[in-house]
């Protein structure tokens, strides 16, 4: 009878453990979906001034911690860092094909103080936008 029990008893801790296994996978499978979602909010959004970690977890009624993992896991960066990336690739795209004042792509962009863009830039592209525009016009000239 013991014997038998101990059968029993290992056979219900191999499911336990698989069934753990599979609510694991199935989570991670989640987060990659939901990391892909909010990548994409963010996508769509990143102009606007207000966008951060707290209006995404607001949004998605997801922790703020649990928001800047699932954008890290899906980007491979940090919250910051990718928006940082879409604003400035927005910012040059602008500059390149519009005649706007930098003070205005700034704005478009989701920057309400110009310095502040222009710091986001300098550690972006390690010049100034003002530079930058200099740089593209001359090499087109």
């Amino acid at each position: 009878n013991t014997a038998l029990e101990h059968e029993t008893w290992e056979a219900f801790q191999e499911q336990v453990q698989k069934l753990q296994q599979e609510n694991r996978a199935a989570q991670e499978k989640d987060r990659d979906i939901s990391g892909q979602l909010i990548c994409e909010y963010i996508g769509e959004h990143f102009c606007e001034e207000d966008m951060c970690v707290k209006k995404l977890a607001d949004i998605f009624s997801i922790h703020r911690t649990l928001i800047s993992k699932m954008v890290k896991s899906y980007t491979q960066k940090s919250f910051s860092d990718y928006l940082l990336e879409l604003r400035i690739q927005q910012a040059v795209k602008l500059m390149e094909t519009t005649e706007l004042s930098i003070t205005t792509i700034s704005e478009k962009i989701g920057y309400t103080n110009y310095i502040t863009f222009k710091r986001a830039f300098l550690r972006a592209k390690g010049i100034s936008p003002r530079e930058y525009r200099e740089t593209r016009f001359l090499q087109e000239s």
